[in-house]
């Protein structure tokens, strides 16, 4: 099973992700989130993609029931059996383009997907995988782009909470606190 869940992620990474995608909706509106965190059994999945049944004892040797994931032939979809999707750590996205999802887009799409990606504190794999972006490390403590500003959808809630002295001072993390804004509106303890 695919995970495409923003809440999967690292804490770390949702506060990149996030801002990204909403800057996305503006240059690149048919961008989507495929994949977040894996589960090591859809790594093995994805490992054993264009790999021997060998290559699996090698890189699973405690793990048999992975074995028969090998599908020799097949086109390899990742080099590694430590991916940092493991972590939460990584996204993979992709186009949602006439309703079917695709990868089949111009380069200058994933060249701005890669330019947003380093706005935000994130590394891309390119050339070899184009839709893959990671938490870069090298870029913490990450910062906040300025100016920040509130999402429209959590706008009234922040706005709220301010009214009733919830929110006193800017925040470190300001997308933990719009988030916060937005639960407590949604609990109906800000009316």
């Amino acid at each position: 099973m695919i995970d495409n869940k923003i809440s999967s992620l690292k804490l770390e990474m949702q506060n990149r992700v996030i801002p990204l995608l909403e800057e996305a909706k503006t240059v690149l509106p048919a961008l989507i989130v495929f994949e977040t965190k894996r589960t090591e059994q859809r790594q093995a999945q994805l490992y054993g993609l264009g790999r021997s049944w060998n290559q699996m004892v090698w890189a699973y040797p405690y793990s048999p029931n992975f074995w028969c994931y090998a599908k020799k032939g097949a086109t390899k979809r990742t080099w590694t059996t430590d991916s940092k999707h493991l972590r939460g750590e990584a996204v993979d996205f992709a186009f949602k383009i006439n309703g079917s999802t695709t990868w089949d887009v111009r380069e200058e799409d994933w060249d701005k997907l890669i330019e947003l990606g380093k706005k935000y504190g994130l590394k891309s794999l390119a050339p070899l995988e184009k839709n893959h972006l990671e938490l870069d490390l090298s870029l913490t403590p990450f910062e906040m782009p300025e100016p920040f500003v509130i999402p429209e959808w959590a706008a009234p809630a922040c706005k709220k909470a301010k009214e009733k002295g919830i929110i006193t001072k800017n925040f470190d993390e300001p997308i933990t606190a719009y988030r916060l804004c937005a639960i407590l509106d949604n609990l109906k303890l800000l009316d």
